[in-house]
């Protein structure tokens, strides 16, 4: 039986192996969809910009290499996670800038947040969670009491879940092949 036990409220994901705290909105449909759909179209903004430096002769730089598909899956992944981190939260506790001083929150600083790969992980692994759960619960499959993963399901597999949907719903731009990019050909 699919039991409908999600949180309603806001609530706090704490990341204590960072000494951080972050207030979220439930994820819900509307926050996932919009979020992986925030996080496709930067995706294929980025795509097209890459394909036009490329093709005007400019050194591409700061962007990913989009024909790496090592590099554009973790990038993708990124996206996604910087997404969840400008719609789901909404405060925090312990986070700070250079120099060590408390950083309020704002959607801005939210994303960049995301580009620190430990608070990615973990937020993402433990804000996904309850839905995991839901879902090992509706399969029969829940962790087991011991807390070990050999009779449950790694909540961790949310960011890879996500991508992987998210990948498979981002078309390649207009005129390339899904598998072979402009980028890659003139290689």
């Amino acid at each position: 039986m699919l039991r409908l036990n999600l949180p309603t409220e806001p609530y706090w994901v704490e990341l204590p192996a960072l000494g951080v705290r972050i207030k979220v909105r439930p994820l819900d449909s509307a926050l996932y969809f919009a979020a992986r759909s925030r996080a496709i179209r930067r995706a294929q903004e980025i795509q097209r910009e890459a394909a036009d430096l490329v093709e005007a002769g400019v050194t591409v730089g700061e962007l990913p290499d989009v024909s790496d598909p090592d590099a554009w899956s973790g990038y993708l992944e990124y996206m996604i996670a910087q997404a969840y981190g400008e719609m789901a939260i909404v405060d925090w506790e312990g986070v700070g800038d250079a120099d060590g001083n408390p950083l309020p929150y704002s959607r801005e600083t939210a994303g960049a947040l995301m580009r620190v790969h430990q608070v990615a992980e973990q937020f993402i692994s433990q804000y996904t969670a309850p839905y995991v759960q839901l879902g090992a619960e509706k399969n029969g499959s829940g962790p087991a009491p011991s807390g070990t993963l050999a009779a449950g399901t790694p909540t961790a597999n949310a960011v890879a879940t996500v991508t992987a949907r998210a990948a498979a719903a981002s078309p390649a731009p207009a005129g390339t092949d899904a598998r072979t990019s402009r980028m890659s050909r003139k290689r």
